[in-house]
C-alpha cells in the first residue's frame, strides 16, 4: 500500500495511525498536511442520542451533571474541541442523552474515534431518532469579510444564497447520497433557524444543520459525512467567489 493509500484508510479507519505515517522523514509534510486540513476545513459536530453516558456504566439511574470545568477536562482527555451533553428535554430518568462532540481539523481525528469506541462500550443508540450534524460557517463569513466590511447587508444575501444552494442539493438528491435515504417527517427543504425542516441554518451559532443522518457510532461512517459536507461548502463558497461583487471576495 502507497503512502497516499496509507494516509486516506488511516483518515477512514484509524487515524492513530497518522501520526507515525507523517513522521516519516520522506514524507513532503506540508503538502501532506495541507491536504488533510482541506478535507476537514470547518469545525464539524455530530449530536449522538443514546440510552446511557459516556464514561459511565450501562446500568446508570440517572445522569451526571456536568461542570463547565469538568466538560473542558473531558475534551482535553479526548483531544476534540468539545464534548457536551444535553439531557434537558428528558422527562425520565432513563430516557436518552444527546452527546455532542465537535473537532476542528484532522489532529482531532484520533479524539473522535476514541470517544465513538467508549459509547460503543457505554451506550445504546436511540434508533428512533437519527444524527444531527453540523458544520461551521464562520470560515464562510471569513472569506467574504471584505464585502461584509462595505455591506453588512450582504449576511442576509449569503444566508439566502446557502438556502437556495442546499435546497437544489436536496432536490438533484445530493444531499440523500451523502446521508442516506431519509423515511422520517421532516420535509425536504433548507429553512433558515427553523427546526421544523431536513436542513436548518443557524445564524446564532453561523452554522448549518443537517438532520436526516442515520443513527450511528461508525467512525468511518460519520468522518465520510463530515467530509463530504465539508466538500459541499466548499462547492457553495466557490458560487459566492462568482456572484458577490468582483475584486471584494
Amino acid at each position: 500500500m502507497g503512502t497516499c493509500a496509507k494516509i486516506r484508510w488511516a483518515v477512514y479507519n484509524r487515524p492513530s495511525l497518522l501520526k507515525p505515517i507523517l513522521a516519516d522523514p520522506c514524507l513532503n509534510k506540508t503538502l501532506t498536511t495541507r491536504i488533510l486540513h482541506d478535507l476537514l476545513p470547518r469545525r464539524s459536530s455530530i449530536e449522538i442520542e443514546c440510552l446511557g453516558m459516556l464514561g459511565e456504566s450501562k446500568n446508570i439511574t440517572q445522569y451526571r451533571r456536568y461542570s463547565k470545568k469538568e466538560l473542558d477536562k473531558l475534551s482535553n482527555k479526548y483531544k476534540v474541541h468539545s464534548i457536551s451533553f444535553d439531557h434537558s428535554f428528558i422527562s425520565d430518568t432513563r430516557d436518552y442523552c444527546e452527546h455532542r462532540i465537535s473537532i476542528t481539523g484532522y489532529r482531532q481525528l484520533e479524539g473522535l474515534f476514541n470517544i465513538l469506541e467508549g459509547m460503543k462500550r457505554d451506550c445504546t443508540l436511540n434508533t428512533r431518532s437519527g444524527c444531527h450534524i453540523h458544520i461551521d460557517l464562520k470560515p464562510t463569513f471569513k472569506r467574504v469579510e471584505h464585502v461584509l466590511k462595505n455591506d453588512d447587508r450582504y449576511i442576509f444575501i449569503i444566508y439566502e444564497k446557502l438556502r437556495d444552494f442546499m435546497n437544489e442539493k436536496l432536490q438533484t438528491k445530493t444531499i440523500e447520497n451523502i446521508l442516506g435515504i431519509y423515511a422520517g417527517q421532516y420535509p425536504s427543504v433548507c429553512m433558515t433557524d427553523h427546526k421544523d425542516s431536513q436542513i436548518n441554518i443557524r445564524p446564532d451559532y453561523r452554522s448549518i444543520e443537517f438532520r436526516t443522518a442515520p443513527m450511528t457510532f461508525d467512525y468511518s461512517l460519520i468522518v465520510t459525512w463530515f467530509i463530504k459536507l465539508n466538500k459541499l461548502l466548499n462547492e457553495f463558497e466557490d458560487s459566492l467567489d462568482r456572484t458577490l461583487p468582483k475584486g471584494k471576495s
